[in-house]
């Protein structure tokens, strides 16, 4: 196979007119009715995530298990990660019919996009989903040239998120099982559900599950150690055998924009400032798991890995939840006359920032960008 790499200020182009083409394309195929510019954008968002060679931090890795696994039977990948089942199957499948990696990636990629435009079209009829489509390709989308395996089974949780809300408990946890199958982390968010009909429905055990939604990473905290020794034990010479619990929190730009950011939706969400007005059980389980978002945001600085992995499995909310907010900034009323809500406006300035901050600094190792063909 040959590879072309882009250089940098092409490599630019390239990403922020997917970030800009994506929203165009959903927004045309919402004034139609058609799900033709869906189906474009999820395949280009395809092929530049699963064509791409050696981008991403994490692209070596999987390069040199996929090599380990077919080559020597997986024998040098402890130390690694655990395989699971997925990575498996897509290493023996791109193998067997192509001879390289090729298909590994993109079928990880094919299936990661899918699961994350069909999580926002499902909500289609609520919000415009071409800001939500904007947010997850500025925001969201390069993660998986970094967390691969995991940002898939993030994808897929965040699909079935209609599912708590419908109090569909057999379709969340099959959803929830077949994440497992390509990040055995997915299994933690199991408890998401019973949080979330408890929200829709009310009564006397909602309280309840606040109080322990939010006291959990205390809790956490609390009892890391112990089950660190636990998997170091259990687990013998794995990654795990890596992870610690830091005092050190290092409070940087990360830190001080979730804060913001954290401040200005919730400030929206209170005013009733965003297009989910109709679904107020979606929009309460949103708002909380963001809250919770934050929450294992600011602890992954002492948790390490631990904060970092379940953080993520709360972060996709913001594809509906800022989405929603950022459909109803309009500029100018219905008489012609200027009219804006100074929190909305902050919230789109600061989104805009973030966008253009994590790809000029090419954080997920998705700068500069390769792509390999025939």
């Amino acid at each position: 196979m040959k590879v072309y790499t882009f250089s940098a200020v092409g490599t630019y182009i390239l990403y922020f007119s997917i970030i800009i083409l994506m929203p165009i394309l959903i927004n045309r195929a919402y004034k139609k009715n058609t799900k033709f510019w869906w189906v474009i954008a999820w395949l280009i968002l395809t092929i530049i995530a699963g064509f791409r060679y050696n981008t991403g931090q994490d692209w070596a890795l999987y390069e040199n298990a996929y090599s380990n696994l077919v080559y020597h039977g997986g024998n040098f990948l402890k130390g690694l990660f655990n395989i699971e089942i997925s990575f498996k199957l897509f290493s023996w499948i791109s193998y067997i019919l192509l001879g390289n990696s090729l298909l590994l990636f993109l079928l990880n990629a094919a299936l990661t996009n899918f699961f994350a435009l069909a999580g926002i079209y499902r909500f289609k009829d609520q919000i415009n989903p071409a800001w939500s489509v904007f947010i997850y390709t500025g925001i969201l989308h390069f993660m998986q040239y970094n967390l691969g395996r995991q940002f898939l089974a993030m994808m897929i949780i965040f699909f079935a998120i209609k599912e708590i809300v419908n109090r569909h408990f057999i379709k969340f946890i099959v959803s929830v099982l077949f994440a497992s199958l390509f990040h055995s982390t997915a299994l933690l968010v199991m408890p998401l559900y019973f949080y979330g009909i408890s929200i829709k429905k009310g009564g006397k055990y909602t309280q309840l599950f606040n109080i322990l939604f939010y006291l959990l990473p205390i809790a956490a905290l609390l009892s890391i150690n112990p089950l660190i020794s636990i998997a170091h034990k259990i687990l013998g010479n794995t990654k795990y055998n890596s992870y610690t619990l830091s005092g050190n929190i290092r409070f940087g730009l990360g830190m001080i924009m979730q804060c913001i950011l954290l401040f200005l939706v919730a400030a929206c969400y209170k005013r009733r400032k965003c297009g989910l007005l109709n679904n107020i059980a979606l929009l309460n389980l949103l708002m909380r798991m963001y809250v919770l978002a934050s929450v294992f945001f600011y602890l992954q600085y002492i948790m390490s890995n631990f904060g970092g992995r379940i953080y993520l499995y709360f972060i996709p909310c913001e594809i509906l939840l800022t989405g929603s907010i950022l459909s109803g900034l309009k500029l100018l009323t219905p008489s012609g006359k200027i009219r804006v809500d100074f929190y909305q406006l902050l919230l789109f300035a600061i989104t805009i920032f973030i966008i253009v901050h994590s790809v000029l600094t090419g954080s997920h190792g998705h700068v500069p960008y390769s792509f390999r063909y025939f």
